[in-house]
């Protein structure tokens, strides 16, 4: 057995924490910088949706805090009750009001947005759902009106023309752009996997041939975490007889995923590391052999790059290369020369069905 040097080592590692590094930076600002209610809706009682219900629903999909009043209610001139915040004022510059009024059998949805000074109108027809299906549909519909009038702030140049209508403060501003980010980011999701899998390693050029499971997280639509625990075999030949080689294996990797239509495309770094078990099988001469058995670990940095082909809702097709370089090595001999070994490098691949849970595809 062998040790890599600890350079090695450390060049991956940072090399992996750099891919993801830019999350942190990217995380939107406090909302509590641009004042406890940067959204209020304004609900008619004819819309028959649970003022809660509503309220927790746009809050959810902009991730931030939404107040939310009957049209016809005003605050008390004592001021809310003691540990109720209060609603900003209708001529709050920094606050983005949505007005829902009923005409005729349609609802209408009324954005006077004074971050981008855009004013968005639309209108749905929910006339035949129960409560809770007619309010999670005008809540979604409602962050997504919110979200369209504020998502252009994203990629708006600068410097540009003066808008009248634009008053919010840069604080809101900045709000603004993080919640349109998170309401149009994709969703993340969990994903299973049952692959076969074949891997060739070494100077003895070992070819092992098995299967296993994987698991990933996609998070935000790009971002991946995955691993998976694969068991192989396989035989050598040697002068004296063979060595017979078996595998389990883990990784875990970092990975970056682009998507292409019915085709997602994943490249990253990992590493993998496990136990080889190895057995030799004397061959049938005289004087006959002896043979012995051990168990070695090894281990090392790898690159991966994958494909998946979706062939139906929530399933998948997942093809996975992997190349790596061992940094541990296992060594089985024979005669005092390496008969069997999972040294230098390795390639390896997978494929096989995968699952879908969560908000994803």
């Amino acid at each position: 057995m062998r040790q890599s040097p600890k350079l090695a080592v450390g060049a991956v590692v940072a090399s992996i924490i750099s891919m993801f590094a830019s999350t942190a930076s990217a995380e939107p600002p406090p909302a509590a910088a641009a004042g406890r209610f940067p959204v209020v809706i304004v609900v008619p009682r004819c819309a028959k949706a649970p003022m809660g219900d509503l309220q927790r629903i746009v809050s959810a999909e902009l991730g931030i805090e939404v107040g939310i009043q009957f049209e016809d209610e005003s605050p008390p001139p004592q001021g809310p009750p003691a540990g109720v915040a209060r609603l900003p004022s209708a001529d709050d510059a920094n606050v983005t009001r949505v007005t829902i009024s009923c005409t005729g059998p349609w609802l209408r949805l009324e954005v006077l947005d004074p971050v981008s000074g855009k004013t968005l109108v639309r209108h749905l027809d929910l006339p035949n759902h129960d409560v809770s299906t007619r309010t999670r549909m005008l809540g979604l519909s409602t962050a997504e009106l919110v979200s369209a009038s504020w998502i252009e702030l994203v990629a708006r140049p600068a410097p540009r023309p003066h808008i009248v209508e634009a008053k919010a403060s840069a604080s809101a501003r900045d709000l603004a752009v993080g919640a349109a980010q998170k309401a149009f980011a994709e969703p993340s999701f969990y994903r299973l996997e049952a692959v076969a899998s074949a891997q060739r390693t070494g100077s003895a050029d070992l070819l092992t041939l098995g299967g296993g499971l994987g698991a990933s997280w996609v998070h935000n639509g790009w971002q991946v975490i995955g691993s998976d625990l694969l068991v192989e075999s396989g035989s050598q030949d040697v002068a004296l007889g063979s060595i017979r080689t078996l595998l389990a294996s883990a990784s875990v990797s970092l990975r970056i995923r682009q998507r292409l239509g019915w085709l997602a495309v994943e490249g990253g770094l990992g590493a993998r590391a496990g136990l080889a078990y190895m057995q030799g099988v004397p061959a049938e001469i005289a004087p006959r052999p002896a043979a012995s058995e051990a168990t070695f670990p090894w281990w090392g940095p790898m690159i991966m790059l994958r494909a998946e082909a979706s062939v139906a809702q929530r399933v998948a097709f997942v093809v996975g290369l992997e190349a790596g370089r061992v940094i541990y090595a296992a060594d089985g001999r024979s005669a005092g020369q390496t008969g069997s070994a999972i040294d230098n490098q390795w390639v390896g691949i997978t494929l096989g069905p995968a699952l879908s849970f969560g908000g994803g595809p």
